[in-house]
């Protein structure tokens, strides 16, 4: 729940205080190795100020006389030491590191012996390069402190060492008292500006990082409230901008894909009221025609029940009709349609249609002529679907031209394809439908009383064909539909 409680908090406010506690912590770690920095420098400064001080008191006094310690002479020296610097501790150690005599302030000792290691090593490192080297406080047990060393010998053999503390349990603990009062009122000072630099830090990083988060937020808020054209604006190569530009390129995808749900909704509903138009008007000739036979049956004459008889046909041929195209258009845009390329050559199929549509076009009194090139080359088509595009567009051609008119069928050879070209002198389709001509169930001046579908279905075919299909005319002048066919391989 305290978890929860957290999150429901405001980006700006949870980044601040993060980076307002990470700063912090930071700038103590950073505080504590600066102090423990400083101590360590100034007790290496003082081992090595205080080097020779050990090995200038073996050459002042002789502690050993025959093997033995001189305690008056070492004493007094030692105490001279002290009155001259009362910050050392003077010790006088056997070979062994045991103490044998030493000065110390209330005689305050509390060890017995001395670890000799540090000493080796102070004594071995003559330049000093080895750095800090801490030996045993004989003062305090189990702590150590900067030291001076030196041995003493006498007819070269080892007697002993003197052992100097640099830094008298006094000193330091005076040293710690001031370091402590001068950390704590400094410290104070400069912990307030840190903290506060480190408040008006964490603000800045939070309130930069949080805005083109809350910016591409309110983005999203609003296209999840409906509003579609929110967008985010964000350019850059940021990560915030580059999330906000994926963000911009979803919004855009996804409007699109809106938007043609709705262009698929309207024509959906577009589709079954042309569709049930279509298929109700000749349903209801036939319907119609055929209840008049079965309840005036005795009544009609011969010639009217042929005719009523004809019209039931035509009818059915119509609802046939459509219902065909509705299924071809359907698997073509599905890419359901079987699609069988060959090889096919277009002068003698063109010449099989233009036969076909001859006695047709004879009886509406429009003639049909074939302009083809001497041996036209061979191209990759299925001619089932090929046949279907010529009918659909001869059929089109014929019933808008009037008596008199002409429809032309043209085959010209290109470079890597060969163009074909239907054309007619009928009336032309207005120019505000030519965009619209191809689109399903699309009425116009050149359906008429179609369905809207033999010219889609022209366009899926020649689609299928990795071709384009064009369209050009003019208000009473005509109509030409071209398109550029492969080459066969």
């Amino acid at each position: 729940m305290a978890f929860d409680r957290i999150f429901r908090i405001p980006l700006f406010w949870r980044l601040a205080l993060f980076f307002g506690v990470l700063l912090t912590g930071l700038t103590l770690v950073y505080a504590r190795l600066g102090f423990h920095i400083t101590s360590a420098y100034s007790m290496e400064v003082n081992q090595q100020l205080g080097r020779g001080i050990a090995e200038h008191t073996v050459q002042e006094i002789k502690p050993f006389v025959d093997g033995q310690v001189d305690e008056s002479a070492a004493h007094d020296i030692m105490h001279a030491m002290m009155a001259i610097n009362p910050d050392v501790e003077v010790y006088l150690l056997n070979p062994q590191g045991e103490i044998l005599q030493y000065v110390a302030p209330y005689k305050e000792v509390k060890l017995e012996r001395v670890d000799l290691e540090p000493v080796r090593q102070y004594l071995s490192d003559s330049l000093g390069q080895a750095g800090l080297i801490l030996g045993d406080d004989p003062r305090e047990p189990g702590k150590t402190n900067v030291f001076s060393a030196a041995p003493v010998l006498e007819e070269g053999r080892l007697q002993g060492y003197v052992y100097i503390i640099l830094a008298s349990q006094a000193y330091t603990s005076a040293a710690d008292a001031l370091m402590g009062s001068y950390v704590l009122r400094n410290g104070r000072n400069a912990l307030g500006i840190v903290l506060g630099l480190s408040l008006l830090l964490s603000l800045a990083v939070a309130w930069g990082m949080s805005r083109p988060l809350n910016r591409i937020a309110r983005a999203m808020q609003r296209f999840r409230g409906g509003a579609l054209e929110a967008r985010t604006g964000m350019q850059g190569q940021s990560g915030f901008a580059r999330l906000g530009e994926n963000f911009d390129a979803m919004a855009d995808t996804i409007e699109r894909n809106v938007e043609n749900l709705r262009s698929v909704e309207s024509l959906r509903q577009e589709l079954v009221a042309n569709v049930s138009h279509d298929l109700r008007t000749p349903v209801t000739a036939i319907s119609g025609y055929a209840e008049t036979l079965l309840l005036q049956e005795e009544q009609l004459s011969p010639e009217d029940r042929k005719r009523y008889l004809e019209t039931i046909v035509r009818s059915s041929d119509k609802l046939n009709k459509r219902v065909q195209d509705l299924f071809a258009l359907s698997k073509l845009e599905s890419r359901q349609a079987e699609w069988k390329p060959e090889p096919v050559q277009l002068s003698d199929l063109v010449q099989d249609i233009a036969a076909q549509y001859q006695l047709i076009a004879r009886n509406h009194g429009i003639a049909i002529h074939t302009l083809i090139s001497a041996q036209p080359p061979l191209v990759e088509a299925d001619i089932s679907l090929l046949d279907r595009v010529f009918q659909n567009i001869l059929d089109n051609a014929i019933r808008h031209c009037s008596p008199g008119d002409s429809v032309s069928i043209e085959i010209h050879p290109r470079e890597a394809s060969v163009r074909v070209r239907i054309a007619d002198t009928g009336e032309g389709i207005p120019e505000a439908q030519l965009p619209h001509v191809f689109d399903r169930f699309q009425r116009s001046a050149r359906n008429g009383g179609g369905s809207g579908l033999g010219l889609a279905i022209v366009r899926r075919i020649i689609e299928l064909h990795e071709a384009e299909i064009h369209v050009e005319s003019h208000r009473g002048q005509g109509t030409a539909f071209w398109f550029d066919l492969p080459l066969a391989g």
